[in-house]
């Protein structure tokens, strides 16, 4: 997964809430285990980093380096489409970054992560700000893709795009995560203000997954649905 390290740091894990395991004695320790096993491998000379598929051609632009758009990024570059992240920092990260102590998150473990997740060859572009350094209309243009997941900022900068939205964020499809306009997708703060990183890093792996769909010209279905046994 994306940021695994961070996760397993942060998260405050509403999927051990869900755990059968809890009906005998405790939940499994996903955090926890998420945490050690990334750490392990960061502490080793050769990070793990899955094969990405042959290069397709297609060029994707995403909007944003917090969670969502990392994690948007790192699985678009793993289906072989060619990524850059333009974020208006100077370093990516977003509140990842900013909004947590040091003592919870070390920018070392951060850092460490995000270097996993550029090394599929996503590119990288700091102090960009749309609206003022760039429009949604010029990435359209020269991408085929485009991916807004700029948190919490003023959505002034799309106004004259044709994008809906409400008071809460950006109006996107709940399946594919893709907005009115076609190939513009949004998703983590940009869509609803929440709270929890591990839902906005799934937002990014949910929203790469339409998208894959999207510019290979295939039906946009969004994830398949996995099979649950408690159903």
């Amino acid at each position: 997964i994306a940021l695994p390290a961070v996760l397993g740091r942060i998260c405050p894990a509403p999927c051990e809430k869900g755990c059968n395991r809890k009906n005998h004695d405790s939940p499994v320790s996903i955090c926890a285990l998420k945490r050690f096993a990334a750490d392990t491998d960061l502490a080793g000379s050769s990070p793990y980093s899955p094969e990405s598929k042959p290069p397709s051609g297609k060029r994707v632009a995403v909007v944003g380096a917090g969670p969502a758009g990392l994690s948007a990024a790192y699985y678009t570059a793993l289906a072989g489409h060619e990524c850059t992240v333009f974020d208006s920092g100077d370093d990516p990260g977003g509140q990842l970054r900013h909004a947590i102590p040091e003592d919870t998150l070390p920018k070392s473990v951060l850092d460490a992560e995000i270097e996993q997740i550029l090394a599929p060859g996503v590119k990288l572009k700091a102090n960009q700000t749309l609206g003022r350094d760039f429009t949604l209309e010029a990435l359209r243009n020269e991408y085929d893709a485009v991916v807004l997941a700029f948190g919490k900022t003023d959505l002034s900068a799309i106004d004259e795009s044709g994008i809906e939205c409400t008071s809460r964020g950006i109006t996107v499809n709940r399946n594919t995560f893709e907005t009115s306009v076609p190939g513009v997708f949004a998703g983590g703060n940009a869509v609803i203000d929440g709270k929890m990183a591990i839902r906005s890093a799934a937002h990014g792996k949910f929203i790469a997954h339409a998208l894959d769909q999207y510019v290979s010209g295939r039906e946009m279905t969004g994830t398949p649905k996995r099979f649950n046994s408690a159903l």
